[in-house]
């Protein structure tokens, strides 16, 4: 899987909303996200495409490119998801929830999301 750095995160999630974009639309559509110029969108877009993760086509008849995403969201974040877990926590899917507990950033509507969510994971595990 190709690793996305925070930045290119910006450029990644504007192509899954929409694609192809131009670096043009690109720009134009991130400009309420960032201060970026235009130099260091490009250098991004350039980044991404020699990772792999963005596929640039020509347009016919111009100078321009069209730009598309070249990997899966749900795929990427997942990824993205599961290392975040293992540097800040080892892993450990407990020692992240407890840390927002112990914080006291968890909303009464989040313990029943979550408690739905781990109702239907003992419900499949059943299942199977």
């Amino acid at each position: 899987m190709i690793n996305i750095a925070g930045s290119e995160w910006i450029i990644m999630k504007e192509l899954w909303k929409k694609s192809p974009q131009t670096s043009r639309q690109i720009i134009d559509n991130i400009k309420d996200k960032t201060s970026w110029n235009s130099k260091t969108v490009h250098t991004l877009i350039s980044r991404l495409c020699q990772k792999g993760a963005v596929k640039a086509i020509k347009q016919e008849d111009s100078p321009f490119y069209d730009y598309y995403s070249n990997i899966d969201e749900k795929e990427c974040t997942i990824y993205e998801t599961k290392n975040f877990l293992k540097k800040m926590y080892s892993g450990s899917l407990k020692n992240l929830v407890s840390t927002f507990v112990e914080e006291g950033d968890v909303s009464g509507e989040d313990i029943s999301e979550l408690r739905e969510l781990l109702e239907k994971l003992e419900k499949g595990k059943k299942d199977v």
